[in-house]
Order: structure tokens, then sequence, then C-alpha cells
């Protein structure tokens, strides 16, 4: 708001400021050379009018007649001089003779009108030289006056004036700013104004022809003259007025879908309206107002330039103009989540452009509040309703712009973390690895191994592909088992687009379809742009009608796949290979498979991979997949060959990759186990199976297992048995944690007793190292019982 200013000013008192140079050539009372004289030189602006002021002359009062000046002194008589002023005498001057040289001599000035009073007078002490013309400044002060000072509430002066010239004099205190001086007249008569300053300098309008001035702190001096010759007495109202500022802080303030509220600050100075404009559109609000509804409509769909403009009574006016930049978009920064009852997760929208105008107005909004709700910053809360449930929270603008984001509310959620970069789900089970279907734009990391003991559904579909992050650090997900692929791609992933899937290992894969199906693979079924680095798979795909069938995945449309690998068997109809089974586009380096193969299957890459997928430094095993020579691309070798470091070029042996040489495949764990059984020593890799064959009632089977180390730092293994279906596999002597440095091994025993009603339990042999961490090493274990 805008409060106005007006300033007043009472009739007749004035400042007058007279500028006096004195010059003097004295004559001594007594002798010449003892005495002075002094000129006094006063100019005198034109009489009636001001407008003819000479440059550096003081103003002075038109009303004055006369001008006596008194020099007096202690040591000598006083001397004055009585100057009488002719009407329209724009200059006189006064010489003062024969006055005595001399310290602290007081000249005083007074000016008279009619009367015996002087309208003003003023003094000064100086010294007076023989024969020196000795300048001087006197600055005459009104005897009575009544000042105005600017910043007081708005305040006038009536006047009635006939062929003269009245000085009001008036205050400024405080900040520069523009003031407006007006006259009402109930005559219309010529009147002229015209603005001095302290030093009788003239002080110009703002424009030309305009009454409007920009005046500092100081003292001032408005006439307002009418012409010698107009006789009729004019009854005239004098008002300055100070400008109103422009409007402060003039911005958007609310938006509800429906309305923009624009506001301003009030405003400390007197206005009389205040205009919005904007698009054509002009609109008048009150002078009080701090505020103005504007309709949201499809004009707001492009920059628009709000222009708020405050005048006060004279019209003098200040503005703010405000540009309106349109959202043309906005986005969540995940669009599907996972939420336990009483846990609560933040959403981020994030507009298009990062400087549009609604962009803090934001309405949030949840399709089902007694599962979730959602406040005004976008965090969401899960609430305790009929479970599972999905719920939907909505980031609106207004009805053209919205994002959604869907949420799935399960009784506990995930343990840890939010599902974001720096926060991602912890999965340590195989609930929490269900639970990464409902948050499919999320980040995840596996802190646990996982056994899954039930049939398990593709995560992501051609409807809804997994777009997110899952980093498995080397913690293996082991009993991966799917029977039906009735929605599409099959793998632990059905889809992927834009994903990346790292350091995720797959034991024990099971994939036994009797449908049509295309795209299967271990890890993924079918990965769009996906990046892919460090996973294997150790798996049994059994399908005769399927096609595009891999290893690891089923078909790669313009992904990156790096130091991967895979083992195990698969077979199908058309483009079957041991790590995939189709790509289009991407790259594939420093990758190999080793599987059993189909007569339809090729060794690594199915289909025609060449001049589609750049191909760098990965391998087949000829002899395992049926001396297989043909790949739709790769290099192949024999069994021998690839148990060799020398095969695998640039593969950076020691950091990723580790091999026993001439022993096992290349792996991206330091640690191979060695297992001495009936059929002699072999070495393993994690994933592989160890069986210990029959065994009778009161006839217990014992293996040696030898742990190596293929790496570069000493390991401290940390071995344990996870018993999946029974307690038949236990050490013999309790397995004992000691370092084993680089290149050395250590030897334990298993002992697998007929213990169990289970026939043919299961079990696992878990390695894992905490200093240094490593991945956790897994072999399978199996046996048969049978009977006394």
């Amino acid at each position: 708001m805008i409060f106005r200013k007006k300033y007043l000013f009472t009739s007749i008192s004035v400042i007058f400021l007279s500028f006096l140079y004195l010059s003097s050539c004295f004559q001594p009372l007594q002798s010449q050379d003892e005495n002075g004289s002094v000129l006094l030189k006063i100019a005198v602006p034109a009489y009636p009018s001001t407008t003819d002021t000479k440059s550096g002359a003081r103003f002075i009062h038109p009303d004055t007649k006369s001008v006596v000046i008194t020099v007096t002194a202690s040591d000598m008589k006083d001397v004055t001089e009585t100057k009488h002023l002719a009407t329209g005498e724009s200059e006189i001057i006064i010489e003062l003779k024969t006055i005595p040289s001399g310290k602290n001599r007081t000249i005083e000035i007074k000016l008279f009108g009619e009367g015996a009073e002087p309208l003003a007078e003023g003094s000064t002490t100086i010294d007076i030289k023989a024969n020196i013309v000795n300048p001087v400044s006197i600055t005459a002060i009104p005897k009575s006056v009544s000042t105005l000072t600017i910043g007081t509430p708005s305040e006038k002066i009536s006047s009635t004036m006939s062929g003269k010239t009245q000085v009001y004099s008036f205050n400024v205190e405080g900040k520069e700013k523009p003031y407006e001086v007006s006259t009402v007249q109930t005559i219309n008569s010529p009147v002229i104004f015209n603005m001095f300053d302290s030093a009788g300098n003239k002080v110009s309008a703002i424009e030309e022809g305009k009454t409007s001035y920009t005046l500092s702190t100081g003292t001032y001096f408005l006439s307002a003259t009418l012409p010698s010759d107009y006789s009729t007495e004019t009854s005239i109202i004098l008002e300055l007025a100070q400008a109103p500022e422009a409007p402060k802080n003039f911005k958007i303030t609310a938006f509800d879908g429906e309305y923009i509220t624009l506001g301003w600050d009030k405003n400390p100075d007197i206005v009389e309206t205040h205009t919005i404009s904007y698009g054509g559109n002009e609109e008048t609000v009150g002078a009080e107002a701090i505020s103005y509804d504007i309709i949201f409509g499809d004009g707001f769909e492009s920059e628009t330039i709000f222009t708020i403009v405050a005048k006060n009574k004279f019209g003098v006016s200040q503005s703010a103009t405000l540009t309106y930049i349109a959202a043309t978009k906005i986005t969540l920064d995940r669009t599907s989540l996972v939420l336990g009852v009483d846990k609560t997760v933040q959403l981020t929208a994030k507009v298009t452009p990062e400087d549009a105008s609604l962009k803090a107005f934001i309405q949030w909004s949840s399709t089902d509040p007694n599962s979730a709700t959602v406040d005004k910053t976008g965090e969401v809360t899960g609430i305790v309703s009929s479970l599972p449930s999905f719920v939907g929270i909505t980031a609106k603008l207004h009805d053209r712009l919205s994002a959604t984001a869907d949420i799935y509310i399960d009784s506990s959620g995930f343990a840890n973390g939010s599902g974001t970069q720096d926060s991602p789900y912890l999965v340590t089970n195989a609930h929490e690895l269900n639970l990464v279907r409902y948050a499919m734009n999320a980040y995840f990391s596996q802190t646990e191994p996982i056994t899954l003991t039930e049939i398990w559904t593709p995560i992501g579909r051609n409807s809804g592909s997994f777009t997110g992050t899952y980093k498995g650090n080397g913690k293996y997900i082991r009993g991966l088992k799917i029977t039906s692929s009735e929605l599409g791609p099959v793998g632990l992933f059905g889809v992927t687009n834009n994903a990346t899937l790292e350091g995720i290992g797959l034991i024990g894969v099971d994939i036994s379809l009797e449908s049509s199906e295309y795209n299967i693979g271990a890890l993924v079924g079918s990965a769009h742009n996906t990046t892919i680095s460090r996973c294997f798979s150790n798996a049994s795909i059994q399908s005769s009608s399927t096609g595009n069938v891999g290893g690891l995945v089923g078909y790669s449309n313009g992904s990156d796949i790096e130091n991967c690998y895979a083992t195990g068997s698969m077979f199908g109809s058309s483009d079957v290979a041991g790590l995939l089974g189709s790509a289009t586009g991407g790259t594939i380096t420093n990758c190999y498979a080793a599987c059993s193969l189909g007569q339809s299957g090729q060794g690594l890459i199915g289909g025609d991979a060449n001049g589609e997928a750049k191909i760098t430094s990965s391998y087949w095993d000829t002899q395992v997949s049926y001396a297989l020579e043909s790949s739709g691309g790769g290099t192949g070798y024999s069994t021998a060959e690839m148990k060799e470091k020398n095969t695998f070029i640039d593969w950076g042996f020691g950091t990723i990759w580790f091999i026993k040489e001439d022993k096992t495949y290349p792996s991206l764990h330091p640690i191979a186990v060695e297992v001495e059984g009936t059929n002699g020593k072999l070495v393993h890799t994690t994933g592989d199976t160890v069986d210990f064959g029959q065994v009778q009632s009161g006839y217990p089977k014992q293996m040696e297992f030898t742990i190596y180390n293929n790496g570069t730092e000493p390991i401290t293994p940390v071995v344990t048995l996870e018993n999946a279906e029974s307690s038949a596999y236990s050490f013999n002597p309790p397995f004992s944690s000691e370092p084993i440095a680089p290149g050395n091994f250590k030897t334990f025993t298993i002992v697998f007793t007929n213990s169990s009603e289970d026939k043919d339990p299961l079990g696992a042999l878990i390695i894992s190292s905490e200093n240094p961490p490593v991945p956790d090493f897994v072999l399978n274990l199996t046996g048969t019982f049978c009977g006394n």
C-alpha cells in the first residue's frame, strides 16, 4: 500500500537567503591609512517575477523595500548605511566608507518592507584591513518563520494573492525522493512557480514544464508569483506531496490452481490508486490494497509481464514489474516406491524451467488418504489400512500439468533406506527382493545373501520396465525358479530400460517354461539401454519352444555388458547362446560363457551380432557347448584354454577377475575351492555344485575342501554352512578362521550324515570375508540318502 504525503506551508512566513559580497576601501577616521571601505553588492531577482534570478545570487524576499547595513565594534563608532530598493531593480551596490580597520568588526544586515519590523536579518564578524577589499557573506534569516518538514502528515496552506509574489519555506529530511507541487485556484490565474535551494540556486523540475522536483535533505523555498498587472485577488491552495515509492516485493504470493494472487508490501507513502496491467488487461485497485487475484487461464501458458503502478493525487507514479515464466513440465524424482506402515518418504517435484513462476505452489494429493497421506512439502506417510495397497501421490500445478508416483503400501516395507541414490533401499531377504517390483525407478543395494523358496515372478514387464539401479554387492541370490512367462520376458528382471545392474550373482537358477515365449535370461529377459557389470549366473533354462535364450540376458538392445559370465545349460528353439540370446547394438566387453547348449545354440551370443553389437575380448567354451564353433560374436576356445590367463586379453586379473591357472574359469571372486571327493580333486568357482553322492545310515561321508586365495591381498575367510532343507552337513573339526596370504590355501572337512528323513537334502557352503570385504563365495551341496 502507498501513503500519500502532502506538505503545506504557512502563507507569508519566509526564509530569506541573501548573498552579500562586501569589499571596502576604508578611509580612517583620523588617517586614510587607518580606515577601509566595504563595497556591498546585492543581487536582487527581478520583481515581481523570480524567473530571471542571476546565477550565484542569493534569493531576496520580493516584499523587501530597503536594506540597512550596520558595522559595529567596541573600539569604533557604528557605521550605518540604508539603501531603498526601486521596483524592478535587479542589483544594488552599497559602499561603506571610513570604517576603521581592526579585528572583530560585526556586520549586520536587516531587510525591511512596509512595516517597522525587519522581514529578515543576519550578521557575521570579520577583520577589516585598511585599503583592502573585505568580501563577506551574510544570510538573512526571517524574523518569524513557520517551516514545514516533509515526512509529517499531509498539510496545506491557503493564501490570497494579488499581483505579488509569496515565498514559502520548508525543510526536507531523510532520503532523496521526488516531490510534487500543485495549486488549486478558485480563479483561473497565471501563477508562476519556482523552486530555490538554500544557496539561492534554482531547482530544475524533473521534466520540463512540470512542477515535480527531486529534493535532498535541506531547506527549500517555493515562490508563487502573479503578474504585477493582475489585480484580482486569487485564492490558492499550495500542496507539496511526496511521490509514492515503487511497490516493493511485487510477486506471486499464492496460486490455488484457479487464481493467481499478486502481492506487494504496504507502501509507506500515500497513494491514490494502484493499477495492475498485463496482457492488454488493466485493473485499478484501491489505495490500501496489498494483493490482487487474477483468474488463471490460457494466457498463462507463455511469458506474461505484470506491471503495478502506484499514483498520488497529482498523477505522480512509481511502478514495478514482474515477469511471469510459464511452467512447461513437472516430474517427480521417483515414479514408484515402497512404503511401510508408519514410515515416511520424501518426494521431490521438479518444475521445468527452473525459474518457472509457479514452482513454489505445487499442490500434493493422495488417491487414498486412508492408506497414505501427503503433506504440502511432498512427504508421504504410510497408514494402517487394507494391506497391501497401491496409492497414487500427485504433484499438480494446474489441470494441465501434473505428475504421479505409484506407492505400494506394505506392512513392513524396506527395513532401511529410502530408495534414493544417497540412501538406497537395503535388500536383505526374499520379501524385500520381491518389493523391488513396486519401486521400479529406485535405487537398491543388496546387503545379505538371499535364498528364494517360492516361484518367482519377473520384475518389470513390457507394460512397465525396471528403470532403477540394483547393486548386488557380490551377495548371491540363490534358488531363482520360474515356471510361467505369461506376462512376457523372463528373468530375475523381465524388462529393463535405462537401468543399472551391478554385482548380482545368481546361483542355481531354474527356468522351465511350457508356453511359447521369447527373451529368456537368468538375469534379464529383455534389456534395453541397460548397463550390466560384474554379474554372473549359474542357470538351467529349459524350453523347446522359446527363442532369444541366454544364460545371462535373453535379448539386449543398446545395452552395455561388461565383466560378466554365465555357466550352466540352456535349450530353446532359436537364438540360444551361453551369454546373450540376441543382441542389437550396445557393447559386450570382457565376458565369457561356459554353457551346455542344444543343437540350435551358439557359443556366446545367438543370432548375428556382428555389425550390430560391439564385442571386445569376449569368449566361450567350445567343448562345454558341444564343440559348437559358431556364434553371433566373440571367440571360442577349448576348456583348457579357457582356464589359462593368457587367453583373456586385458582382463585386469587381480583386481576384477581371478583365476586358478589351469584349474578354473575366470571368476569375479578371489577365492577358488578345490574339493577332493569320489571323482578326485576338482577346483570350483562360486556357484558350482558339489555332490556327496549316496550315503547310508551310519556311514557318513566326508570331503576335503581347500580354499585358495587367487587375489593380491590376504583374506581372512569366515566359512558357514547354510542348510536349506536339513542339518545333514557339518564341519569336522569346526572351522578355524585365520588369514590366507595371496597364493596360499587353507584346508577343512565337511561331513555329510544320513540323519534326516529328507532323501536328497540340499545345503550351501558360504565363504565370506570382511577383511578385506569380498563377495560371498557359494558352493551348492547335495547328496542322497539310500537307507540302511
